[in-house]
């Protein structure tokens, strides 16, 4: 049985449009010998994915630019928001020279890297998702979030983060990260955005899990973690706030940060600790 990646598969076949690192690019279905568009060694970059029919752009953009030195005085974050606000931005021109490959049905992705160390939550760079958020909301987009795990590149070969995008045959964009299969899923999603009311009850699918808690798309594609509180099951609206590793959670009326106590979560309400469980199996 074969090893080979879809990422690889489509390179050994020569049939891979190849996006670099700090590059953008955009691929029409059925055009010359290409069957897909795909990006690796992402490991710790940024991914931005639209799938439309028939075109898809994907975009790698690195933390900061390749002209950034480690002794540099300069504000690093702002350095690495200028960095993405250059790319983000080309991604909106690329689009809008193709738009005609992008019905309303079209969908947006954000891939984005964590460092998981010990027991401790996951750790990713939350301004740097919002900045992807704000700027797939002006193209007309709501985003989908994806996540794969950064790896001390001296340890593997190669480093994390491997995207690829096809159509298959019957002209459904597919959508892979690292090894996952993450578009389509079960039940098809329009993504163009649109009011997002608070009901997080009706499940369309989940695209990923971070700490061991589901993360799951409603029906109003809206982001909301699977949990048990009070011994009732319960899927909870989720964002990461700014210069916050743990996520936010919309719990008894308004927005609550979460705080880790061992492997699991909690919120606290006046003096009233409750305690964010993990679903069972």
């Amino acid at each position: 049985m074969s090893t080979n990646s879809v990422y690889e598969l489509f390179l050994n076949r020569q049939a891979l449009l190849e996006v670099g690192v700090d590059d953008i690019k955009a691929f029409v279905r059925n055009t010359n010998n290409v069957r897909a568009i795909g990006t690796r060694g992402l490991n710790g970059c940024t991914c931005v994915v639209i799938l439309g029919n028939p075109g898809i752009v994907l975009a790698h953009i690195s933390p900061y630019s390749g002209h950034f030195r480690e002794d540099d005085t300069r504000d690093i974050s702002q350095i690495s928001y200028e960095h993405h606000e250059q790319y983000l931005r080309g991604v909106a021109a690329l689009l809008g020279q193709y738009r005609k490959y992008f019905p309303a049905s079209s969908t947006a992705w954000g891939i984005f890297s964590y460092v998981r160390r010990g027991d401790q939550p996951p750790r990713t760079v939350n301004s740097i998702i919002q900045q992807v958020q704000a700027h797939l909301s002006e193209m007309g987009y709501s985003m989908t979030p994806e996540f794969y795990e950064e790896k001390d590149i001296s340890t593997i070969r190669p480093p994390m983060g491997e995207v690829v995008a096809y159509f298959d045959d019957n002209g459904v964009a597919q959508l892979y990260v690292e090894h996952r299969k993450v578009w389509p899923q079960n039940q098809q999603m329009t993504t163009r955005s649109s009011s997002i009311g608070s009901s997080s009850s009706a499940k369309v699918g989940s695209s990923n899990e971070w700490w061991g808690y589901p993360l799951i798309q409603n029906s109003q594609h809206q982001l909301v973690l699977s949990c048990t509180v009070l011994d009732k099951k319960m899927n909870l609206p989720v964002r990461w706030l700014e210069g916050q590793s743990l996520p936010a959670v919309f719990a008894f009326g308004q927005w609550r940060q979460t705080e880790s106590s061992g492997n699991i979560l909690i919120v606290r309400i006046n003096d009233t600790t409750y305690r964010v469980e993990k679903p069972q199996e």
